[in-house]
């Protein structure tokens, strides 16, 4: 605590000689500090949940399906501060927006999904529907990580040239007496055409 006062005064000091308005200052202060903040609102929201629930559940003499149903709410409610200092740290350091968005829908998986299966497990009626929304977005998930691995290989590793130079190579048996694949240009976005002459 002492440190950060600490920090706090070097702060205002630098801010009062660099002519930085308090609009700017306190910007600057609920950006450093934005996934602190969070963390405190979700330990604080836990501490009145978990006693309430709980005092409720030991009054009602509960079944052990809504025994389960509680464990299982603390674990999905569990996943929220672990994703939401993920995705903060990504929106803090912006500094690679189309890739740094398909990682944050990544990591949105986790929350996602284990609130579709909670959902699932206390609505049996509406279970293939919520299954059917978690299905979709886990495809859409694997969709953006392919496309976060295809974009990140054609930027930093060239992988149309490597592609390009490479030689054919042979197939294994019993394809092997098929005529060899047509040279394909490599489109990180796969609009893989041929090459003009070569087909």
């Amino acid at each position: 605590l002492l440190y950060t006062i600490k920090f706090e005064l070097k702060l205002m000091e630098s801010s009062q000689d660099g002519h930085m308005r308090w609009d700017e200052y306190a910007a600057q202060w609920l950006h450093q500090r934005l996934g602190y903040i969070l963390l405190i609102i979700y330990l604080l929201l836990l501490c009145i949940a978990i006693p309430l629930t709980t005092n409720e559940l030991v009054q009602r003499h509960a079944e052990k399906h809504i025994v389960v149903w509680f464990v299982a709410g603390i674990f999905v409610y569990m996943t929220i501060p672990i994703t939401t200092s993920g995705v903060v740290q990504h929106l803090k350091n912006f500094s690679d927006p189309p890739q740094q968005r398909r990682l944050i829908r990544i990591l949105m998986m986790v929350p996602v999904y284990s609130f579709f299966s909670y959902l699932g497990m206390v609505l049996k009626s509406q279970t293939i529907y919520l299954t059917a929304i978690r299905e979709c977005y886990e495809s859409y998930v694997i969709y953006n990580f392919m496309m976060f691995l295809v974009t990140f290989m054609y930027e930093q590793y060239n992988v149309e040239q490597l592609l390009t130079y490479k030689p054919a190579q042979p197939q294994l048996f019993p394809f092997h007496k098929l005529p060899p694949w047509p040279k394909v240009r490599f489109d990180p976005y796969y609009k893989v055409t041929s090459r003009p002459g070569e087909c």
